[in-house]
């Protein structure tokens, strides 16, 4: 899978709120580093997300790729994010 591939495929299992596709893509231990939760395990982090969430609207900037063994891709998006609870609407990039 191509960083572009695996960019496209994670930023479409997050509008979805697909649990299982968006931690397809991490490695088991993955932590993610998240302005709302801090660092948190990826596996606590995007149950804990889709909980709190009915939407999410992202668009993509760009896409960056290491040459580490590992393979690490970051993207550049920007996101809405509507909660389930208070229909308050927060963002970031």
């Amino acid at each position: 899978m191509t960083p572009g591939q695996l960019t496209d495929a994670y930023l479409a299992a997050l509008e979805a709120s697909d649990e299982a596709g968006v931690l397809a893509l991490f490695a088991a231990d993955a932590i993610v580093h998240s302005p709302l939760y801090g660092p948190v395990p990826a596996a606590g982090f995007y149950p804990a997300l889709f909980r709190d969430t009915s939407r999410a609207s992202l668009t993509l900037h760009g896409v960056t790729s290491g040459t580490s063994p590992a393979g690490a891709v970051g993207a550049d998006y920007s996101s809405v994010l509507v909660r389930k609870h208070s229909g308050t609407r927060g963002g970031c990039r």
